[in-house]
Protein backbone atom coordinates (compact mmCIF):
# COMPACT_ATOMS: atom_id res chain seq x y z
CA UNK A 1 0.00 0.00 0.00
CA UNK A 2 1.38 3.05 -0.93
CA UNK A 3 0.98 6.49 0.76
CA UNK A 4 0.70 8.41 -2.48
CA UNK A 5 -1.26 8.16 -5.65
CA UNK A 6 1.17 8.78 -7.75
CA UNK A 7 3.25 6.10 -6.71
CA UNK A 8 0.17 3.67 -7.18
CA UNK A 9 -0.81 5.42 -10.46
CA UNK A 10 2.90 4.83 -11.95
CA UNK A 11 2.41 1.08 -10.55
CA UNK A 12 -0.54 0.71 -12.38
CA UNK A 13 -0.38 2.15 -15.73
CA UNK A 14 3.56 1.08 -16.81
CA UNK A 15 3.94 -1.61 -18.72
CA UNK A 16 0.04 -2.38 -18.72
CA UNK A 17 -1.01 -4.76 -21.97
CA UNK A 18 2.45 -6.28 -23.08
CA UNK A 19 4.83 -3.57 -22.57
CA UNK A 20 2.83 -0.37 -24.10
CA UNK A 21 5.56 1.81 -23.67
CA UNK A 22 7.35 0.38 -26.31
CA UNK A 23 7.31 2.89 -29.08
CA UNK A 24 6.94 1.37 -31.46
CA UNK A 25 5.55 -2.04 -29.39
CA UNK A 26 8.10 -4.80 -31.03
CA UNK A 27 5.32 -7.91 -30.99
CA UNK A 28 2.56 -9.26 -29.27
CA UNK A 29 4.69 -11.69 -27.25
CA UNK A 30 6.92 -8.98 -26.00
CA UNK A 31 7.98 -10.21 -22.55
CA UNK A 32 10.60 -7.54 -21.30
CA UNK A 33 9.34 -4.99 -19.96
CA UNK A 34 10.43 -1.31 -21.52
CA UNK A 35 12.10 0.89 -18.66
CA UNK A 36 10.16 4.14 -18.03
CA UNK A 37 10.83 7.38 -18.09
CA UNK A 38 9.04 9.21 -15.50
CA UNK A 39 8.89 13.11 -14.49
CA UNK A 40 7.97 14.74 -11.75
CA UNK A 41 7.06 18.55 -11.48
CA UNK A 42 6.87 19.20 -8.01
CA UNK A 43 8.66 18.03 -5.26
CA UNK A 44 7.67 20.07 -2.19
CA UNK A 45 9.28 17.90 0.84
CA UNK A 46 10.61 14.72 -1.26
CA UNK A 47 8.55 12.25 0.37
CA UNK A 48 6.41 11.28 -2.88
CA UNK A 49 9.50 11.45 -4.65
CA UNK A 50 11.55 8.95 -2.53
CA UNK A 51 8.48 6.70 -2.79
CA UNK A 52 8.26 6.90 -6.46
CA UNK A 53 12.40 6.19 -6.68
CA UNK A 54 11.23 2.78 -4.60
CA UNK A 55 8.86 1.81 -7.17
CA UNK A 56 10.76 2.67 -10.30
CA UNK A 57 13.91 1.49 -9.34
CA UNK A 58 13.12 -1.40 -7.50
CA UNK A 59 9.70 -3.02 -10.02
CA UNK A 60 10.40 -1.20 -13.37
CA UNK A 61 14.51 -0.38 -13.49
CA UNK A 62 13.67 2.89 -15.10
CA UNK A 63 14.50 6.60 -14.53
CA UNK A 64 12.91 9.20 -12.32
CA UNK A 65 13.67 13.06 -13.14
CA UNK A 66 12.18 15.62 -10.19
CA UNK A 67 11.85 18.61 -11.13
CA UNK A 68 11.21 21.66 -8.87
CA UNK A 69 12.32 25.39 -8.31
CA UNK A 70 12.01 25.23 -4.30
CA UNK A 71 11.12 28.46 -3.92
CA UNK A 72 7.44 27.65 -2.73
CA UNK A 73 4.00 28.35 -5.16
CA UNK A 74 4.23 32.05 -5.91
CA UNK A 75 0.34 32.95 -4.84
CA UNK A 76 1.31 31.59 -0.78
CA UNK A 77 3.06 33.87 1.38
CA UNK A 78 4.04 32.71 4.66
CA UNK A 79 2.35 31.01 6.95
CA UNK A 80 1.63 27.51 4.95
CA UNK A 81 1.70 24.54 7.60
CA UNK A 82 4.30 23.17 5.14
CA UNK A 83 7.28 25.15 4.92
CA UNK A 84 8.05 24.10 1.19
CA UNK A 85 4.69 26.13 -0.08
CA UNK A 86 5.57 29.11 1.24
CA UNK A 87 7.09 31.77 -1.02
CA UNK A 88 10.73 32.72 -0.72
CA UNK A 89 13.81 34.48 -2.64
CA UNK A 90 15.80 33.35 -0.06
CA UNK A 91 18.49 31.67 -1.86
CA UNK A 92 19.66 30.04 1.46
CA UNK A 93 16.49 28.99 2.10
CA UNK A 94 15.78 27.76 -1.02
CA UNK A 95 19.36 25.75 -1.39
CA UNK A 96 18.25 23.85 2.15
CA UNK A 97 15.02 22.31 0.74
CA UNK A 98 17.26 21.14 -2.17
CA UNK A 99 19.79 19.23 -0.18
CA UNK A 100 16.60 18.26 2.48
CA UNK A 101 15.38 16.05 -0.74
CA UNK A 102 18.92 14.92 -1.38
CA UNK A 103 19.34 14.16 2.18
CA UNK A 104 16.46 11.98 1.98
CA UNK A 105 16.91 10.29 -1.53
CA UNK A 106 20.00 9.40 -0.23
CA UNK A 107 18.32 6.92 2.71
CA UNK A 108 15.93 5.72 0.06
CA UNK A 109 18.53 2.62 -0.58
CA UNK A 110 20.94 1.73 2.09
CA UNK A 111 18.26 -1.04 3.76
CA UNK A 112 17.41 -2.49 0.62
CA UNK A 113 19.20 -6.04 -0.12
CA UNK A 114 21.21 -5.19 -2.24
CA UNK A 115 21.17 -1.75 -1.04
CA UNK A 116 21.94 0.72 -4.00
CA UNK A 117 22.14 4.24 -4.71
CA UNK A 118 18.60 6.34 -5.22
CA UNK A 119 20.65 9.19 -7.32
CA UNK A 120 21.49 6.96 -9.77
CA UNK A 121 17.56 6.51 -10.18
CA UNK A 122 16.34 9.66 -9.46
CA UNK A 123 17.77 13.25 -10.81
CA UNK A 124 16.96 15.39 -8.48
CA UNK A 125 16.73 19.11 -10.84
CA UNK A 126 16.62 22.74 -9.29
CA UNK A 127 15.08 24.70 -11.47
CA UNK A 128 12.07 26.30 -13.33
CA UNK A 129 9.73 23.59 -14.83
CA UNK A 130 9.19 25.65 -18.02
CA UNK A 131 12.53 25.77 -18.86
CA UNK A 132 13.85 22.24 -17.85
CA UNK A 133 10.99 20.54 -19.51
CA UNK A 134 11.43 22.16 -22.93
CA UNK A 135 15.24 20.22 -22.50
CA UNK A 136 13.49 16.86 -22.85
CA UNK A 137 12.95 15.38 -26.22
CA UNK A 138 9.20 15.24 -27.82
CA UNK A 139 7.77 12.26 -27.55
CA UNK A 140 10.16 10.95 -24.63
CA UNK A 141 8.22 10.86 -21.15
CA UNK A 142 6.46 7.71 -20.45
CA UNK A 143 4.27 9.63 -17.71
CA UNK A 144 4.84 13.20 -16.68
CA UNK A 145 3.05 14.15 -13.01
CA UNK A 146 2.39 17.83 -12.75
CA UNK A 147 1.99 18.96 -9.35
CA UNK A 148 4.06 22.25 -9.28
CA UNK A 149 2.26 25.69 -8.85
CA UNK A 150 -1.74 26.02 -8.35
CA UNK A 151 -1.42 29.54 -10.96
CA UNK A 152 -3.06 29.11 -14.06
CA UNK A 153 -0.39 30.78 -16.02
CA UNK A 154 2.31 28.13 -14.28
CA UNK A 155 0.00 25.12 -14.85
CA UNK A 156 -1.16 25.72 -18.27
CA UNK A 157 2.50 26.50 -19.52
CA UNK A 158 3.77 23.00 -17.46
CA UNK A 159 0.52 21.29 -19.57
CA UNK A 160 1.69 22.99 -23.19
CA UNK A 161 5.23 22.05 -22.97
CA UNK A 162 4.70 18.72 -20.97
CA UNK A 163 2.22 17.44 -23.59
CA UNK A 164 4.60 17.34 -26.23
CA UNK A 165 7.19 15.71 -24.44
CA UNK A 166 5.01 12.59 -23.43
CA UNK A 167 5.16 9.51 -25.90
CA UNK A 168 2.38 8.18 -27.84
CA UNK A 169 0.33 6.03 -25.23
CA UNK A 170 2.32 7.45 -22.23
CA UNK A 171 0.42 9.75 -19.75
CA UNK A 172 0.28 12.84 -18.33
CA UNK A 173 -1.11 13.50 -15.04
CA UNK A 174 -1.47 15.56 -12.13
CA UNK A 175 -2.63 16.54 -8.22
CA UNK A 176 -5.04 19.59 -7.44
CA UNK A 177 -8.22 19.55 -9.64
CA UNK A 178 -10.30 20.04 -6.67
CA UNK A 179 -13.69 20.99 -7.46
CA UNK A 180 -15.74 20.42 -10.57
CA UNK A 181 -15.11 23.03 -13.73
CA UNK A 182 -19.12 23.74 -13.86
CA UNK A 183 -20.40 23.99 -10.18
CA UNK A 184 -17.66 26.23 -9.11
CA UNK A 185 -18.54 28.11 -12.93
CA UNK A 186 -14.71 28.47 -13.36
CA UNK A 187 -15.31 29.63 -16.17
CA UNK A 188 -16.56 33.05 -14.87
CA UNK A 189 -13.49 33.15 -12.31
CA UNK A 190 -11.29 36.44 -13.13
CA UNK A 191 -8.34 36.42 -13.97
CA UNK A 192 -6.93 38.03 -11.22
CA UNK A 193 -8.19 34.94 -9.23
CA UNK A 194 -7.10 32.47 -11.66
CA UNK A 195 -3.77 33.15 -10.32
CA UNK A 196 -4.40 32.93 -6.53
CA UNK A 197 -3.26 29.53 -4.92
CA UNK A 198 -6.73 28.60 -4.21
CA UNK A 199 -9.94 30.57 -3.91
CA UNK A 200 -13.45 30.00 -2.58
CA UNK A 201 -15.58 27.41 -3.73
CA UNK A 202 -16.94 23.72 -3.10
CA UNK A 203 -14.18 21.63 -3.06
CA UNK A 204 -14.62 17.70 -3.68
CA UNK A 205 -12.68 16.29 -0.62
CA UNK A 206 -15.15 16.42 2.33
CA UNK A 207 -14.19 16.87 5.99
CA UNK A 208 -16.15 16.74 9.18
CA UNK A 209 -16.40 19.62 11.12
CA UNK A 210 -16.73 19.90 14.93
CA UNK A 211 -20.43 18.88 14.84
CA UNK A 212 -19.69 15.35 12.95
CA UNK A 213 -21.23 17.07 9.85
CA UNK A 214 -19.73 15.90 6.46
CA UNK A 215 -18.60 18.87 4.56
CA UNK A 216 -17.17 19.98 1.22
CA UNK A 217 -13.81 21.57 1.96
CA UNK A 218 -14.76 25.44 0.74
CA UNK A 219 -11.90 26.47 -1.44
CA UNK A 220 -10.51 25.26 -4.46
CA UNK A 221 -7.24 25.53 -6.91
CA UNK A 222 -9.33 27.51 -9.81
CA UNK A 223 -6.30 27.52 -11.91
CA UNK A 224 -5.40 24.28 -11.77
CA UNK A 225 -9.17 23.07 -12.90
CA UNK A 226 -9.39 25.45 -15.45
CA UNK A 227 -5.80 24.73 -17.44
CA UNK A 228 -6.81 21.11 -17.39
CA UNK A 229 -10.51 21.71 -18.33
CA UNK A 230 -9.25 23.81 -21.33
CA UNK A 231 -6.58 22.02 -22.52
CA UNK A 232 -7.80 18.56 -22.54
CA UNK A 233 -11.46 19.94 -23.87
CA UNK A 234 -12.67 19.00 -20.25
CA UNK A 235 -11.96 15.13 -21.11
CA UNK A 236 -9.35 14.69 -18.92
CA UNK A 237 -10.09 11.79 -16.12
CA UNK A 238 -11.01 13.24 -12.67
CA UNK A 239 -10.60 11.26 -9.29
CA UNK A 240 -12.49 13.43 -7.34
CA UNK A 241 -12.00 12.63 -4.32
CA UNK A 242 -8.23 12.30 -4.28
CA UNK A 243 -8.09 15.87 -6.75
CA UNK A 244 -6.14 13.69 -9.52
CA UNK A 245 -6.61 13.90 -13.17
CA UNK A 246 -4.84 12.03 -15.98
CA UNK A 247 -4.90 11.68 -19.76
CA UNK A 248 -3.59 8.98 -21.92
CA UNK A 249 -1.86 10.61 -25.44
CA UNK A 250 -3.43 8.94 -28.26
CA UNK A 251 -1.11 7.37 -31.22
CA UNK A 252 0.84 9.72 -33.64
CA UNK A 253 -2.04 9.68 -36.00
CA UNK A 254 -3.84 12.71 -36.02
CA UNK A 255 -7.08 10.77 -34.21
CA UNK A 256 -6.07 12.96 -31.07
CA UNK A 257 -7.33 16.37 -30.58
CA UNK A 258 -7.29 18.89 -27.97
CA UNK A 259 -6.98 22.52 -27.27
CA UNK A 260 -3.09 22.79 -28.14
CA UNK A 261 -2.45 24.04 -31.15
Amino acid sequence: MYNHWITSFVETFTNVGKGWQSHPKLSDRQTEFHKPLIVQVGVGTGDDTCELTQLVKEKFNGKLVAIDWFQGNISTPDGEVIDEHNFTEDDTKVDERYQNVISKLEEVGKHKFPPYNALNTTTLIKGNSHEELEKFEDNSIDILFIDGGHEYSVVKKDIEIGWKKVKPGGYICGDDYSGDYRLNKIDKVSKKDLEKDTIDGIGYIKVIDNNGYLLNIPNIHAGVIKAVYEFFNGKANVNNWGRYWYYKKGALNGKHKTSSK
